[in-house]
């Protein structure tokens, strides 16, 4: 199998295709053979769309021949979560309560991706319900790590961090709720970016917390997520929440100037870390502070009750949303899931409104911090990714002391809505990958993803090459 060079950006790999120098459907097929010679042992995939995506490669080819191509992500193979409707297909989401739905229109996100030119090449293995951060899935088998597949890929969009760290697409969508696009990217070695909540529309998406879900991409590179993010954003009449900090087109991610660099520190952030992590931490603010950044270090006071608030507002929200199918079909869904049901059910109304109070006074804090500092530095993860079989809920009680500190430093940026980006910026002894991650103020991802940029071109990260 041949490998395309690593510093090839989607936006470069789309012009090569239009230009007849590069071929979708040879692209196509060696990433339907890299998903091959993978899934044994990572198990990104719920459902590979072979036929379907090298037929539309093949009309790509045609169209670009004929210099007609559709949009910037022209003849490109994209995975998208299973929690993302297409028209015809099943939508799981990672659950056997849902394996005979079909879908009936197609989501939004997925949508403008087939209208700028991407090919959907398959649909990506998650937690149940995107109601859990390991990807440990007890219906469609536990995602594996490419950096060592007896590891976690994280969650909920395992399956998607899994697929673009192995070169299996050349991107691919996740979704945001407690961390679950930044947690996989992070521990896998991509980039992940949860954009501003409501900049992209959720129509179409199977929720799990209204007040928290957002859409985002799983790329290799900081470019090739504004890239997304620029053909995914803007608002929807489907989703009322779509749209409020408009469109997005700022994908020439020049310097950024002088910038200014709060790294977030207290208890939340300081206690617990692994030794490696932290080290790569260091690294990345040294190195943000290299590239023309001040870096001070900043709190946020209220932050631990902020933890508890989405915890409760997310719980609340999710044991709502299966109210129709839990408890009557209980045996139906995974151990873990269920007994988070059973939390979440437990929430009286004034605990949730109280939660929503609290968020009030954490996005009042966070807000005049960036007042003061252009984005917010802190580690993606506070550790490596554990075993799966310490956190399979089939073999033991791991599970439960594991999903803390796998989000504890991602759920502050879903609270408060802003936009969050992990950048790989390391691997640990093992050879794990490490994420650092970057959030800015809402609306202001333009900032974000060209601080990123810094980071990421300073740490000097070499992602997956994509086969042909």
């Amino acid at each position: 199998m041949v490998l395309a060079p690593v510093s090839e950006t989607l936006a470069d790999l789309a012009a090569v295709i239009r230009a007849g120098r590069r071929s979708p459907v040879a692209l196509v097929e060696g990433c339907l053979a890299r998903i091959r010679e993978t899934e044994p042992r990572l198990r990104a995939f719920i459902r590979v769309e072979g036929e379907a995506a090298l037929a539309e490669a093949a009309a790509c080819e045609r169209e670009a021949r004929e210099g007609r191509p559709r949009g910037p992500l022209h003849g490109i193979p994209i995975a998208v979560k299973d929690l993302f409707d297409q028209a015809g297909l099943p939508t799981t989401a990672g659950a056997a309560i849902r394996r005979d739905h079909r879908a009936t229109e197609t989501a939004t996100a997925v949508r403008r991706l087939q209208e700028a030119g991407a090919i959907i090449i398959g649909k990506t293995n998650l937690h149940e319900f995107a109601f859990g951060v390991t990807s440990v899935n007890p219906h469609f088998g536990a995602v594996g790590n490419p950096a060592n597949p007896d590891h976690v890929a994280g969650g909920s969009s395992g399956g998607s961090g899994a697929a673009v760290a192995a070169g299996c697409c050349a991107a691919a969508l996740g979704t945001d709720t407690g961390g679950s696009i930044r947690i996989p990217a992070a521990l896998c070695g991509i980039v992940g970016l949860k954009p501003t909540f409501g900049r992209i529309s959720r129509h179409g998406v199977v929720p799990l917390s209204w007040s928290f879900d957002t859409i985002g991409p799983m790329t290799r590179t900081v470019a090739d997520a504004a890239l997304l993010l620029a053909v995914l954003a803007g608002s929807d009449p489907e989703d009322p929440a779509a749209g409020r900090h408009g469109g997005f087109g700022e994908t020439d991610l020049g310097p950024p100037g002088a910038y200014r660099v709060g790294r977030l520190r207290g208890p939340l952030f300081d206690d617990g870390p692994d030794d490696e992590v932290g080290a790569a931490l260091e690294r990345a603010a040294a190195l943000l502070a290299g590239g023309g950044g001040r870096v001070k270090e900043v709190r946020v006071e209220a932050v631990e009750a902020g933890q508890a608030a989405q915890t409760t507002i997310l719980f609340a929200e999710a044991a709502a949303y299966h109210q129709r199918a839990y408890p009557g079909r209980l045996a139906e869904y995974g151990s873990d899931v269920r007994e988070l049901l059973a939390a979440g059910a437990t929430i009286p109304a004034t605990a949730y409104v109280e939660a929503q109070r609290v968020q009030a006074v954490v996005i009042g804090q966070v807000r005049a911090l960036l007042a003061e500092v252009d984005v917010l530095l802190c580690p993606s993860v506070p550790v490596p990714a554990p075993r799966i079989a310490d956190v399979d809920p089939a073999r033991g009680e791991g599970w439960r002391s594991t999903r803390a500190p796998l989000s504890r430093l991602t759920r502050l940026f879903n609270l408060t809505g802003l936009p969050a980006v992990s950048v790989p910026v390391g691997r640990t002894r093992a050879g794990l990958p490490v994420g650092a991650q970057l959030a800015a103020a809402p609306g202001r991802e333009d900032r974000l993803l060209r601080i990123a940029a810094v980071l990421e071109a300073a740490v000097g990260w070499e992602p997956v090459a994509l086969p042909v």
